[in-house]
Order: C-alpha cells, then sequence, then structure tokens
C-alpha cells in the first residue's frame, strides 16, 4: 500500500478484560443461549428452532434467506444454518475440535470459519453446505474473526493485534509474499508458486497494537468496522479498505463488541458489555448518536443485522 496506514494506540488489555469479553460470546455449555429473529417493525420475536447448550453468532447470507450460527448442541462446537421461510435447520459442520465465528462469502456460496479441524486453531474456507474445508491460515492460535470484502477480492481477519487481508483465489497458485503470514517474513519481495494444497499469504493492513476482533463491513464495501482494545476497553471503530480515515466511534464505560452493519451503512448495532451483563446499542457510522437499540432487551447480545434492514438476529439467554 502506497499510503502510510493509520496507527492505532492501544495497550496491553488486562487478562481479566479479555476473558470477560471473551465469555461474552465463546460462553460454555453452562450458559445456554438460544437466537431470537426480531421483526423491528412491530418488536415481534421468533426463537429458532434450539435444544440443549448455546445457540451463538448468528449471520446472515448475503440474500437473507439464511442464517449462519454456531452452536454446542450436539456436544462440540459446530456450523449450523437455518431457513427461516422453510423453518428448516442443519448442521454443515462435523469436526472434533471447535467451529466458530461463520462469515459468509459475498454470493452466498461460501463460508469462511475459525476452526481447529487440523488440531490447531486457523481460518478455513468451505461451500455454504460444509463441503470443500480448505485451509487458509496457518497456526499462529489467534485467527478467529474474518470479513470478506464484499467486492471479493479479499478476506479480512484478525490476527491478536493486527488486522491481515488474504487472497482466497491464491490457495495453490502464485502468492505475493508480502508479510504478515508465519511463513512469509516481512516485506519479502517476489513470487512463489506453492504446490497443491499449500496456504496464501497473508497481508498486513492495519497493526493497532492492541486485540481486535468482530471485523464488519458496510453492505457496500466503504468501511471497515472493527472492535480494538485501548487502555483495557474494547470500543468500535471504522477505517476505509484502503486503511484511510481510522476513527472511534464509541466511547462507552464497557466494552463494546459485535458490530453489525444496517444496509444503508449509516448506522450500526453493536453490543456494550458491562458489569451489569450485555445490552445491544445503535450508533452512527460517524460515531454520533449512541443510544438502545430499538426492541431489544438487556441481556441480548451478538446482533446480526438481515441485509433488508427489517430483521435483528440477537443471543439471549435460555428461559
Amino acid at each position: 500500500m502506497s499510503l502510510p496506514l493509520p496507527r492505532l494506540s492501544c495497550a496491553l488489555v488486562g487478562l481479566v478484560t479479555i476473558a470477560y469479553v471473551v465469555s461474552a460470546q465463546d460462553l460454555g455449555p453452562s450458559a445456554a443461549s438460544v437466537i431470537d429473529l426480531i421483526d423491528l417493525e412491530t418488536g415481534a420475536r421468533t426463537t429458532i428452532p434450539h435444544g440443549d447448550g448455546s445457540d451463538l453468532q448468528p449471520v446472515w447470507s448475503p440474500k437473507g434467506d439464511r442464517l449462519a450460527f454456531v452452536s454446542d448442541r450436539d456436544g462440540n462446537m459446530e456450523i449450523y444454518l437455518y431457513e427461516p421461510a422453510k423453518d428448516v435447520l442443519r448442521r454443515i459442520t462435523e469436526n472434533v475440535g471447535r467451529d466458530a465465528n461463520p462469515a459468509w462469502s459475498p454470493d452466498g456460496r461460501g463460508l469462511v470459519l475459525s476452526s481447529e479441524a487440523a488440531g490447531e486453531r486457523g481460518l478455513y474456507l468451505m461451500g455454504a453446505d460444509g463441503s470443500g474445508m480448505k485451509r487458509l491460515t496457518g497456526s499462529e492460535g489467534s485467527d478467529e474473526y474474518s470479513a470478506w470484502k464484499p467486492d471479493s477480492t479479499l478476506i479480512y481477519f484478525a490476527r491478536a493485534r493486527g488486522i491481515f487481508t488474504l487472497d482466497p483465489d491464491e490457495l495453490g497458485g502464485a502468492t505475493n509474499l508480502r508479510g504478515g503470514d508465519s511463513r512469509s517474513p516481512m516485506g519479502s519481495p517476489g513470487r512463489r508458486v506453492y504446490g497443491e494444497g499449500e496456504l496464501p499469504a497473508a497481508i498486513r493492513f492495519l497493526r493497532p497494537g492492541g486485540e481486535c476482533r468482530d471485523l464488519a463491513w458496510s453492505l457496500d464495501g466503504s468501511l471497515l468496522a472493527f472492535a480494538a482494545e485501548r487502555q483495557g476497553v474494547f470500543d468500535l471503530y471504522v477505517v476505509t479498505p484502503e486503511g484511510e480515515r481510522l476513527r472511534r466511534i464509541t466511547q462507552a464505560k464497557g466494552n463494546a463488541v459485535e458490530p453489525t452493519w444496517h444496509p444503508d451503512g449509516l448506522y450500526l448495532a453493536y453490543t456494550l458489555m458491562t458489569d451489569e451483563g450485555a445490552e445491544i446499542r445503535r450508533v452512527n457510522s460517524d460515531g454520533s448518536r449512541d443510544v438502545p437499540m430499538i426492541h431489544t432487551r438487556p441481556g441480548d447480545r451478538d446482533p446480526a443485522w438481515s441485509p433488508d434492514g427489517a430483521t435483528l438476529a440477537v443471543v439471549r439467554p435460555a428461559g
């Protein structure tokens, strides 16, 4: 990238804060949760079919006809798909390790997820039916959160204290080494042809300096939102695809995580975690008018806005 990237100065987060924020999303079997679909015109709620354990991390397909989510209802964290119009639910992964954080491809034909399928955590690409699972990132152990750019060109993902990009089309092909991946030194020039099944090189996009998570693209691809830690607290930030005009849009007394864009790109919903628990709020993309989200309740979290803006999927405690 020819222009210098903006830098976000982040202090190291304390272990207590990390555990608190992560536990809000990666709940264990003892903290059962379900997913509700909220009609934002009427406030009516529909709970998707559920069983024992926790349903988490809902994300709508680009057409809004399917909802991918994570559940341990069968004893292990796996990815499921729900079709609201048909009231059909099916499991699409079956791996020994934990699968989590699904992210749709812009055409709805594939999903990126974090998985321990190979015994160590990394990002994987698979078909929307769970087929053809291919590994995307190496053994760094912290590749959890991803977002596919709406023009289909790149996958952005969080790795520890940075945000990186990779090109899924480079699986098994010629890869430009510009650093970031554990296999490619920073600043290494030139091209290399990998053998079949090798990983594409990751390229550093931003290096904020603190932990990053929860990446989300606006539907028009003009802004990337993410959560980043600063002085022991997570806030939401937005940045352009060129890495320009980085700005913080939340300044709440708590941890702001899990952003989801309204289709018009003017505002986002997100989860605010405090000592009192979780609540869902809405904030304009410029950081103005940060207010409670209509029709949500205390304890709701993990919001996901449908592509038509009419429905908000949320996670709530079971019972």
